[in-house]
């Protein structure tokens, strides 16, 4: 009886938990939209003139800072112009110099046509990180938002109860995400509750 009720008690945290993780990523996907409206000084960013970028920039990053600072989910928003080798970031002083520096470099590497193909919410491991990502690609530069899975799992930190249960995130492509790695297809998912993003 005891363990029935703190399964249903669990379940209750679960759900609540799902809709509070809806909103933050909602949030952060009006953040993204906010971003790529003010496509003015986006489009200055690959400008010849280094005094335009210089001033584009400015104008990001304070727009940025402005709304960054009062989303509580979100870990770094990367504006990334590889013409013009500009990274813009800024985030919330969660992750590390190492792991913001792994970001740039990550979506450095990447082509128009790879983030054009990123525009949902997807799964990104960079090095031992896992990250909830959204990137578009507009007027030569990449706008990318990132959580750590860290972050998106600290609702439960304080009511995990891992004698008897590990939460984790569930991708669109039905892969279960938890602490920071993959779990494999022989996890029995009666053991688990589930936060579905999509």
């Amino acid at each position: 009886v005891i363990r029935s009720d703190s399964v249903r008690s669990m379940e209750r945290t679960c759900t609540i938990y799902a809709s509070d993780l809806k909103n933050d990523i909602d949030s952060v996907d009006n953040i993204l939209q906010f971003i790529l409206s003010n496509d003015a000084n986006i489009q200055q960013l690959s400008h010849n003139s280094e005094t335009d970028r210089y001033f584009a920039s400015i104008n990001l990053k304070q727009l940025i800072q402005a709304i960054v600072s009062n989303n509580r989910v979100v870990d770094m928003v990367l504006v990334s112009n590889n013409a013009n080798q500009m990274n813009l970031s800024l985030g919330n002083g969660r992750l590390t110099y190492g792991q913001r520096t792994t970001i740039q470099q990550y979506i450095s590497s990447l082509g128009e046509q790879e983030i054009s193909q990123r525009s949902q919410w997807h799964m990104e491991t960079l090095e031992k990180d896992s990250y909830l990502v959204k990137e578009f690609y507009y007027e030569g530069s990449s706008i990318s938002a990132w959580i750590h899975l860290d972050t998106l799992l600290s609702e439960f930190q304080n009511t995990n109860d891992e004698t008897y249960y590990q939460y984790g995130i569930e991708d669109p492509n039905k892969n279960l995400w938890s602490n920071g790695s993959l779990f494999g297809s022989e996890i029995s998912f009666s053991k688990y509750r589930q936060v579905q993003v999509s």
